[in-house]
């Protein structure tokens, strides 16, 4: 649940968390595994489902720190929970990702591509136009 430097949640186009725990409620035999990069919601998630939710590491220690909702430059770097992150998300065996986030929209490439995809996933990938290679190899003439 991409949240801090995550456009859609600065123009708030982000999902709530209910969306997330109706998702986790209609998996119940799985553990969640929650990539987020807001303490809030990483809180929130652990008092809701508690021994169930598994993290890489709690916002604010290790090399993790969230941002303020009203900055819009990421100021941290990538980090190997980010990395982390991805590939678990990418091996899961369900996924939920976040509306309008190229890190879900890489998980989604990555499961794709590893065969890994899950008829219950939840997420939209924002496709590129047919033309976009013709357009963007255009341009560089």
């Amino acid at each position: 649940m991409r949240r801090t430097d995550h456009y859609a949640h600065q123009i708030g186009l982000s999902k709530d968390n209910g969306e997330y725990e109706a998702f986790a409620a209609r998996h119940p035999e799985h553990r969640i595994f929650l990539a987020t990069d807001n303490a809030e919601t990483q809180t929130h998630f652990a008092r809701r489902f508690g021994e169930r939710l598994v993290v890489t590491a709690q916002i604010g220690t290790d090399c993790s720190r969230a941002i303020a909702p009203n900055e819009v430059e990421r100021h941290t770097p990538l980090s190997r929970d980010a990395v982390i992150d991805l590939f678990v998300c990418a091996t899961a065996e369900v996924f939920k990702g976040s509306p309008w986030s190229s890190f879900s929209d890489a998980i989604c490439h990555m499961r794709r591509v590893m065969r890994a995809a899950h008829r219950e996933d939840e997420h939209e990938l924002v496709e590129p136009p047919a033309d976009a290679v013709l357009r963007v190899s255009n341009y560089l003439k």
